[in-house]
């Protein structure tokens, strides 16, 4: 939960006075003469008794007014509130900006985390009633996909079927930089619309750069939809030859890093070394979260010429770093005078 004006919560403090209206009033004693003593018995158990719920149910009831009264002006809403459900016209431009980098192809739930974040946009956006202006972008490379008025969302899910999976970085504050200063364009060309509004669907792989800030004399109003984690990822940082020497018929060593994150231990994970699409050695280990180990590997590589070499690990949630290539060259013989 979260407010929208919380400056306005310092009101709380004003649930206090009925309370303390409550307890002043407790202390005020008032004297009246009585005949007799006959019934304050019997006033004590039931008048009395119920004139006290009655004071507390009041008391109650005017601190919840209050406490409530103060809450609706400080605007509270849930994290991932979506501010425009609801009608909203040409008046409204609503930029999306979908990562479509090589980090948001992996999978949460045996779901990329692209297609996730255009599920989600889809959602949003397919909730609105009425025409608005969309214009919608991606990263990777980045491009505008469209800048039109919307209403209908058959018409949304055709441009999110557009942006596609690829391997290339995100570059994503440049972009957010050129995703505002185009509809800055678009706002001088046409009307200027009373509310702007940027969604950014990303795993936010990078901070925000020093000294960075938006470049825009127009209010913009951001809202991020990071992606979950992945648990499950093994990665190959490095691997090549760490011999001096390769010859035929000599014993060349392969050095690699393998890299683990996520929570779980990983048990009997194969590491495997091909030469030419040939498996020359494999060793079997286990990782422990956040775990980085060495491994040496010794084989033959075959005959001359350029040898292409991969060390590979078994798919996990996310594919693109279980392979890595690296080249030499195999030298038929060493001439010395």
């Amino acid at each position: 939960m979260n407010f929208l004006a919380p400056s306005i919560l310092w009101g709380l403090f004003a649930a206090a006075i009925p309370v303390l209206i409550h307890l002043i009033s407790t202390r005020r004693t008032q004297r009246i003469d009585f005949s007799t003593v006959r019934f304050i018995k019997e006033l004590e158990h039931d008048t009395i008794r119920k004139l006290k719920l009655r004071q507390l149910l009041l008391l109650i009831l005017r601190t919840a007014a209050i406490v409530l009264l103060v809450a609706a002006f400080a605007r509270p809403v849930r994290v991932g509130y979506f501010p425009l459900v609801g009608a909203v016209g040409q008046s409204t431009r609503i930029a999306v900006l979908l990562d479509n980098s090589a980090t948001m192809d992996g999978r949460v739930e045996g779901t990329t985390l692209l297609q996730r974040s255009k599920t989600l946009a889809l959602f949003l956006l397919g909730n609105l009633e009425g025409e608005f202006i969309l214009d919608a972008y991606q990263t990777s490379p980045f491009r505008r996909l469209t800048s039109e008025a919307i209403n209908s969302e058959q018409r949304l899910r055709e441009i999110f079927e557009l942006i596609k999976p690829t391997s290339r970085p995100d570059n994503l504050w440049t972009a957010v930089d050129s995703v505002v200063a185009r509809s800055d364009q678009e706002e001088a060309l046409a009307e200027p619309s009373a509310n702007r509004e940027l969604y950014i669907f990303s795993d936010f792989p990078v901070t925000v750069p020093e000294g960075w800030q938006l470049p825009s004399q127009n209010d913009w109003r951001f809202y991020l939809f990071p992606q979950p984690s992945l648990d499950n990822n093994l990665r190959v940082k490095s691997a090549g030859i760490s011999s001096l020497l390769k010859m035929p018929n000599q014993l060349l060593t392969v050095e690699t890093l393998i890299s683990s994150s996520g929570n779980d231990v990983k048990k009997d994970v194969p590491v495997q070394l091909f030469f030419d699409e040939s498996r020359t050695g494999q060793v079997v280990s286990d990782f422990d979260p956040d775990d980085d180990k060495n491994f040496l590997f010794q084989a033959f590589a075959g005959e001359p010429g350029i040898i292409h070499g991969t060390v590979e690990i078994p798919e996990d949630n996310f594919v693109h770093d279980d392979t890595h290539h690296f080249q030499f060259r195999m030298m038929e013989e060493i001439r010395c005078l």
